[in-house]
């Protein structure tokens, strides 16, 4: 079972179960049809593809965002977040996640004692006693104890190695049907919300609609009371002889069982016959007990199971996100272009960008499309440690080759045998150590420090640097033939100040993240406070503004980010860039001063918190002299409130 919650829109908070064939749109013939023009007429289909759920695009004008990423076709994982338009997102859920519950409240009228016909089991914590035998004769008792076993084992066998939830389920109510020659049968799980059961696996013999009604009488007994309950003959029992439920169902003999497991109840086994020569007995709902109890625990473990699978989902998507270039600008678009042809083919590549823009990311998505993606990915800063130190990194040392050498050690190029080596930062690397780089480049091989045989490798280099290596190259600071042997192809990152567009879906990118991390929720951002994102240059680009959104979301108190909750050094540096950047600008000195005195009544502003008051003492300004100046730049104060910068 899966569903989607509208998180955001005029649906929000609204939750639709999937079919295989969910239309989303705003025609009313779509499944989930949504009022108002922000979304096309048939915006996107859910389709079910064997186990899973896939989302497309249906030709959509603003497109789908899978957890910020634009797609056209994308595999639903538990957890994703959709966004439809700027306003209007839903979250993907699966439904395999079962809820314990003490005591589960579920509507069915009063439960009174059973007649005479009626045969009941309570069901207590840790219960052992499976066999209940009356007087019979040793040898019925002994076949009945080995019967038992049979089943017993038979059942351990067949739902130990089920860790799926849904097989699981279907098996379980498979095999008790097997064993007491049951007509029909079906097994329910208590929900995500307290009270409420839902169906999970419904079996009947031959042809007809896989649906059963079951009486309240049961529904009581079994899920308030936790009572195995058995009826032979439900014609004689006072309690069913009345009931229109059993009348119109034609059942003969009933059994249910409650699944406990510990102190929990998970839900109820239920079987029932409607041929009047096969009836349950006493020694059939002993054993039913026992294998119920059975199915708790297997259940329990599944649950566990797809638990753990889910966190194991959630850390690799995020892990995923992390790994990978967020944004729907051209620019983006053809890193991502320039990077599917190339990943393919062999070649050393050289990324090249400002520090910050991800260049590592670019290496990553490289390693991944290309036939290595098996193979390991291995990266080295090669600016963040001395010469003696990086070579011992890269080629490793025989034992003896120093003084702490007491054994060998692999480098890095060992390590990435078969897959991808990263250099970060080629362009800090010394001459000595790019002779050594150019060896390896050209013959394949190398020898540890200390060592005397080579080491032979397969190993595809991506090397990236944020320097001018043509520069260094015209300045004897990087070998020429290494250059050529690092660039046979090369890529470039965009900055940050480049990318339009892409600034509103990194910060959403980077606000829910750090919210997921930090147990927090957040809606969204202001507009006064998205627009001092985008006034902004971002000289140290995504990097930048990861930290500095990390950092809000940490200040934030409410549910949306505001100017309030920019961290105070972002704000101070902001204006310092914005001052040298007026000051830096090729205009005429009146403009450089007009600039210059917009960008100190914006940062007075800021600090006040919008009181106009405040502001012009600090700018040594008349009330009025401000409000004339507000006028002349189109700043709105409305815009500041509350945004008042605490001292530290």
């Amino acid at each position: 079972m899966a569903r989607i919650t509208f998180t955001s829109g005029p649906l929000s908070g609204k939750e639709f179960d999937l079919g295989p064939e969910t239309t989303i749109g705003r025609s009313s013939k779509c499944t989930v049809s949504i009022p108002g023009e922000g979304i096309s007429r048939t915006h996107a289909k859910i389709e079910k593809r064997l186990d899973s759920y896939v989302v497309m695009d249906m030709g959509s004008a603003v497109g789908i965002f899978v957890n910020g990423s634009r797609i056209g076709e994308h595999q639903l994982e538990d957890g994703d977040e959709v966004r439809l338009s700027d306003d209007i997102s839903f979250r993907f859920e699966t439904a395999d996640d079962l809820v314990f519950h003490d005591e589960a409240q579920i509507a069915g009228g009063r439960t009174e004692p059973f007649g005479r016909s009626t045969i009941m089991r309570p069901i207590e914590e840790d219960d052992d006693s499976a066999f209940v035998t009356g007087s019979p004769a040793a040898t019925e008792e002994l076949a009945t104890a080995r019967r038992h076993i049979e089943a017993l084992y038979q059942t351990a066998r067949a739902v130990s190695s089920i860790l799926d939830m849904e097989p699981l389920l279907v098996k379980i109510v498979e095999i008790t049907m097997h064993v007491f020659g049951a007509e029909r049968g079906f097994l329910m799980l208590h929900g995500r919300r307290k009270g409420k059961l839902e169906p999970r696996a419904i079996c009947t013999r031959g042809a007809g609609e896989a649906r059963i009604k079951i009486s309240n009488v049961i529904l009581g007994a079994v899920t308030e009371n936790r009572i195995a309950i058995c009826s032979p003959d439900t014609s004689t029992d006072p309690r069913f002889r009345e009931s229109r439920t059993v009348k119109e169902e034609g059942v003969t003999s009933i059994m249910c069982t409650p699944l406990v497991t510990g102190k929990h109840s998970v839900g109820f086994l239920y079987l029932d016959t409607r041929d009047e020569h096969s009836r349950f007995t006493a020694d059939d709902l002993d054993l039913l007990v026992a294998l119920g109890q059975q199915a708790a625990v297997a259940i329990s473990n599944a649950q566990k199971f797809t638990r753990s699978e889910r966190r194991r989902r959630a850390l690799s998507r995020r892990f995923e996100s992390e790994r990978k270039i967020i944004g729907a600008s051209k620019e983006v678009q053809d890193v991502h272009l320039e990077t599917s042809k190339l990943a393919p083919t062999d070649l050393n590549i050289l990324v090249t960008g400002e520090t910050g823009t991800g260049k590592e990311l670019v290496a990553v998505a490289l390693h991944e499309k290309s036939p290595r993606r098996l193979g390991p990915f291995v990266a080295i800063n090669c600016a963040a440690m001395p010469e003696n130190l990086l070579e011992n990194e890269l080629f490793g040392h025989e034992p003896g080759a120093f003084t702490d050498a007491t054994s060998r050690k692999e480098g890095c190029f060992e390590a990435a045998a078969g897959g991808t080596l990263f250099l970060d930062e080629v362009g800090e690397m010394s001459l000595a150590t790019q002779s050594k780089l150019l060896r390896v480049l050209e013959e394949r091989s190398f020898r540890r420090l200390g060592g005397t045989e080579p080491v032979f490798v397969d190993v595809r280099v991506i090397a990236a640097t944020n320097m001018n290596l043509e520069g260094l190259v015209r300045e004897k600071r990087f070998r020429e033939d290494l250059f050529f042997r690092l660039a046979a192809a090369s890529i470039d990152v965009p900055p940050l100040r480049l990318r339009e567009g892409d600034l509103p879906l990194l910060v959403d990118h980077f606000m829910k993240a750090s919210a997921a991390e930090m147990g927090k929720t957040v809606k969204g951002i202001t507009e006064a406070a998205l627009g001092i994102f985008s006034d902004y240059d971002w000289p140290g680009n995504i990097r930048e503004l990861k930290n500095v959104v990390e950092g809000a979301v940490v200040l934030l108190e409410g549910e949306t980010l505001d100017v309030a909750d920019l961290p105070p050094h972002f704000r101070e540096r902001r204006f310092k860039t914005q001052v040298r950047g007026a000051l830096d600008s090729a205009r005429s000195l009146p403009e450089v001063l007009a600039e210059t005195e917009r960008i100190c009544i914006i940062k007075a502003l800021e600090t006040s918190g919008g009181k106009k008051v405040e502001a012009a003492k600090l700018l040594g300004l008349s009330r009025p002299t401000l409000d004339k100046k507000l006028k002349e730049f189109d700043i709105n104060v409305t815009d500041f409130r509350g945004a008042k910068q605490e001292d530290d």
